[in-house]
Order: structure tokens, then sequence, then C-alpha cells
């Protein structure tokens, strides 16, 4: 059986689950499987993905109003939206060039609204049964369409989202998100053995900041400088990402300070968190799944980009007292020092990090197990 799963985005949040998922079908099934980026095949779509980021950052209340569209159920923006992405993607040729590259899917999955919405088009083109892996922890109208047979949720707080917009209980089930295998495998190895690695007491208290894969969405040198002000007994572990000139500035900056540890893009990024206290983190979906999943508390910080999604999901956070969510850098030596200063208050919230991960650690098992059994596939061969 051929799966191909889609996304449609130069960022890590839907390449990594899309990863996660290729390596455990590859390891655990006789599945044939493509990741498939349609950016790559997709000149225009690229154009508006590349606007799309910009807007973000400059056009904030823009973006804003258009999210709340999609909260709201406004279909007739939703259903303007699909018709231009269905058209853009089919300027692209993308049946075309998918076919003559990877020939017809049996299944496909999708780990992205904005591919959800032209699911009526791949189903055309295709002819094949949609899943969708619904990687952000709090729904809006786009994920959904009635093309796409099953859900696949994150957590079980998404339970009445989805029957809020009327998806009916039998077309998604709770797998928690699906993670790459490090993660259930670094459990395994003594946190002291990481530190040990890269020099670092097995005593310390280790703050892990990060700002995401492209490491624009956090500005660091203010983290940093307000982490060493108030928080000066902690070892930090700064993960720039492919952001190489913010990574070079840092190190001018804070070269010197033992303490600071910066790093570039880390494939493995399970041992950082691991060998960490807490996560420092702009409040990405993925991001904060793999934090939770290893029962690390996170202090998430409102994104420069000021993502409204983003910003439910460290609501989210909060409410279950897994973390802190700051507006401002400059209050995340505070939120460090409150957790960091008491045994109780970083316990109790790494049981509570613990409790909303721990589906994840099997997310990719639990994903593929369900579409095997809702197709009913035996040895790799396909039964509608």
């Amino acid at each position: 059986m051929k799966i191909w799963i889609l996304y449609s985005s130069r960022k890590g949040g839907h390449r990594y689950p899309s990863l996660a998922l290729k390596e455990y079908i590859r390891e655990n099934t006789s599945h044939e499987v493509f990741v498939i980026n349609l950016l790559d095949y997709a000149p225009v779509a690229s154009v508006f993905d590349t606007m799309g980021r910009i807007g973000d950052l400059k056009l904030r209340s823009v973006w804003k109003m258009g999210y709340r569209r999609l909260q709201q159920k406004d279909y007739v923006f939703i259903g303007a939206y699909r018709i231009l992405t269905s058209i853009i993607f089919a300027w692209d040729d993308i049946k075309g060039k998918l076919k003559k590259k990877y020939g017809s899917p049996d299944i496909i999955v999708s780990i992205q609204p904005e591919v959800n919405a032209f699911s009526h088009c791949l189903s055309k083109w295709f002819k094949a049964p949609i899943f969708s892996v619904i990687i952000d922890l709090a729904l809006h109208a786009l994920w959904l369409h009635d093309e796409i047979i099953h859900y696949f949720l994150p957590h079980e707080s998404m339970v009445q989202e989805m029957l809020h917009y009327n998806v009916p209980s039998d077309k998604f089930t709770v797998t928690g998100m699906p993670l790459r295998k490090g993660f259930s495998q670094i459990i395994n190895i003594p946190p002291e053995k990481l530190r040990e690695e890269i020099g670092i007491s097995p005593d310390a208290k280790v703050v892990l900041l990060m700002g995401g894969l492209l490491g624009t969405m956090v500005d660091f040198k203010k983290v940093i400088k307000n982490v060493l002000e108030r928080v000066p007994f902690a070892e930090i572990l700064a993960v720039f990402g492919k952001n190489e000139k913010g990574r070079r500035e840092a190190e001018e900056v804070f070269r010197g300070r033992k303490n600071v540890h910066i790093f570039g893009l880390v494939e493995e990024i399970e041992k950082m968190m691991w060998m960490s206290d807490v996560v420092v983190s702009k409040p990405g979906s993925v991001t904060m799944a793999e934090s939770l999943s290893l029962g690390k508390p996170m202090v998430v910080i409102t994104p420069l980009a000021g993502s409204m999604q983003e910003i439910r999901f460290a609501k989210f956070l909060e409410e279950k007292g897994a973390g802190i969510w700051i507006k401002r850098a400059e209050e995340a030596g505070d939120a460090l020092r409150y957790i960091l200063s008491s045994h109780s208050t970083i316990e109790n919230m790494k049981e509570n990090a613990k409790a909303l991960g721990r589906l994840s650690l099997n997310g990719c098992r639990n994903i593929i197990t369900t579409i095997e059994e809702l197709l009913k596939i035996k040895t790799g061969v396909l039964h509608i």
C-alpha cells in the first residue's frame, strides 16, 4: 500500500510530524510511504506561503481577523479560501507533477489545514481516502472538510471542540501528536549523562531556549539577558535553528559567559529537552507536544508574529498547570525564577506536563494502527 503524507509549509511544525510518521511506517509496516511538501512542486503556492509568513509578521491585525473568521465558522470566508487554494494548486499542476513522480496513492494523510482546504480536489484527482492528523492544540474550521474520512487529535481537550463543529464522534480519534521515535527512546538515558557530554553539572538548573525551526519567533538576546539577570544560577541552552545570523550575533554578545551555550540547527532536539529542567519557546503546538511528552514544564512567549492560534495554545498550557505564558521576553527571568526556586512548583508542573503529553510518545503507532483498523489493512494490502 502506498501512503502519501502531505503538507505545504517551509516551517518545522508540519515537517517534523510528517517525518515522524514516515519513520514509523517504514520501520514497523510493509507500506510504501512518501512525505511530500507541496510547495516543492507549486511555485505559485510557494510565493503565497512566503507572503503569508511576511504578512504574519508585518500585518498582524489582518492575520488575526482571518483567524477569527475561521474560529467563528464564517463559511463565506472559508469557502473563498478553499476556492483560492484549489485554483492555486490546480494552476501549479500538482495533479500532474505528483502523478509523474509518485504514481497514485492508496491513502493520503494531510498534516496541514491548508491541504485540507482543497481535499475535494485531492480526492477527485487521486481517488484515495484522505485522513487528517490535526497538529494544533486548538481547532479552527479550515481543518475540517467533508472529504476527510477521519481525524486524529493530539489531546482529549479537543473532543468538545470537534463536537462543537458538528463532527460526529466516530470520525475522530484521540491519538496524541506524531513524534519522532527519539522521544520515546530518550527517556531510557539518564539526563546527567547527556549533560556530561556538553560539560554541564548534573545538579545544575538547565533552561532550554528555542525559537522555532527558522529561529525568528523569539527575541533570543532579550531573553538570555533577562535570564542571566534574574536567574544567574541557570545554565542556558539556546537553539537558534536555521537563524545563522542570530546565532553568530549571540555568540559575540555572550562570549565569555560560561553558562550560555549557543547552538544552531539541532536534529536530535529530544536530547536537549531531556537534559533540561524547563523549556522556553514560542507556543508552537509541536514544540509543546515534544516538551510535554517528556514531562518538561514550559515558559511560552507570545511569538513575534502574534499568531492567534499559538496564543490559544499558550492559554491551554497555563490553564492545565504545565507552564507559564508571558507576553514579553523581559518577563522570562521572573517566570523561570518562580518555577526553578520551588521544588514543589516544578514537580507539580512536571506531573501536569507528563499527563498532557503521555499519548504523544505513542502517537505514530496510534495513528497508523487506527488507519489500518478503519480500512482493514492486512500485510500491506488495502481492503475498503
